[in-house]
């Protein structure tokens, strides 16, 4: 789980009516949106696939478990996201090649942001790594 302490109420409940085979009931659950708070309003499987995978599939674990060079680009202005791309960054196999970029960017704007370093990256990469 990487979200906010506020949908820890939420994920429990939606835990719950997935427990008791109530998954595809649709309701509101508590949102965290690149704007602000709001309510999404969706099945309690779709909203706990989004904010609560199962920790083998998170990017941490996931991470974990790579064989490759890894590039993580991250948005200073997306401080949840940071946080949890730093966290996963921590997590990969040492690499020489690993790279962890932030650039000057909200959640939105980080994949426009990081096109110029991803590519740079991508450049340095010698064939066969």
């Amino acid at each position: 789980y990487w979200g906010p302490p506020s949908q820890l109420a939420d994920i429990a409940r939606a835990q719950r009516l997935v427990a008791e085979g109530k998954g595809d009931i649709v309701g509101d659950f508590d949102d965290i949106r690149v704007s602000g708070r709001s309510s999404t309003r969706t099945t309690a499987a779709r909203f706990l696939s989004f904010v609560a995978p199962p920790a083998g599939q998170t990017m941490p674990a996931s991470a974990q478990r790579l064989r490759a060079p890894l590039l993580l680009v991250a948005g200073t202005r997306d401080k949840a996201t940071l946080q949890y791309d730093a966290r996963t960054y921590e997590r990969a196999p040492k690499d020489a090649l690993n790279r962890f970029v932030e650039v000057d960017a909200d959640h939105n704007g980080t994949l426009k942001a990081g096109v110029t370093p991803a590519l740079d990256w991508l450049a340095s990469l010698k064939r066969g790594s």
